[in-house]
């Protein structure tokens, strides 16, 4: 009868087993997706400081596709934030980083923070050889002006100037 009861609780210990790394693998998948969506450093900031505060202070506001900023509600002043929920809030963060640890989580976040830069801004006459060269060298087109001028622009980083510098 010991037997028996062994074997029952290997099997149900390989099935569970198998399950969670399958649902790891999933999860993995589906957060890969998620971080990859506009707006998803945002939304992580956005959660981070609910979390922290216990109050939503904030909405992610998409202006355009890929383009997303967080609207801060001002009017809603800064909660003072009962030190339960801080506690509470601690000790949920601690069991996460310890099944993270346990479970061997291969979960990597994809999205980076965004590093500071600035756009690089030019102008050249639309059909002018100028005009090509700068489309050819990989510059953006962003408006036409009445004159007839092209402007273009390109996203060049500030840490890259620096040491360029």
């Amino acid at each position: 009868m010991g037997i028996a009861a062994l074997m029952v609780a290997l099997v149900t210990l390989v099935i569970a087993v198998s399950i969670h790394s399958e649902m790891r693998h999933l999860l993995g998948r589906i957060n890969a997706i998620i971080d990859t969506l506009p707006g998803a450093y945002d939304a992580m900031r956005l959660i981070e400081d609910i979390e922290r505060t216990g109050e939503q202070r904030g909405h992610v506001v998409c202006d355009s596709p890929k383009n997303t900023h967080i609207s801060w509600d001002l009017a809603i002043p800064s909660p003072k934030t009962p030190r339960s929920k801080k506690i509470k809030s601690q000790i949920w963060r601690c069991i996460r980083r310890l099944a993270h640890s346990w479970s061997g989580d291969i979960y990597e976040p994809l999205v980076q923070p965004p590093r500071t830069k600035k756009w690089e801004l030019n102008s050249a006459f639309v059909g002018n050889a100028e005009a090509e060269e700068f489309l050819a060298k990989g510059w953006e087109p962003f408006s036409v002006t009445s004159d007839n001028k092209l402007w273009v622009r390109k996203v060049r980083d500030v840490e890259e100037e620096k040491v360029n510098s």
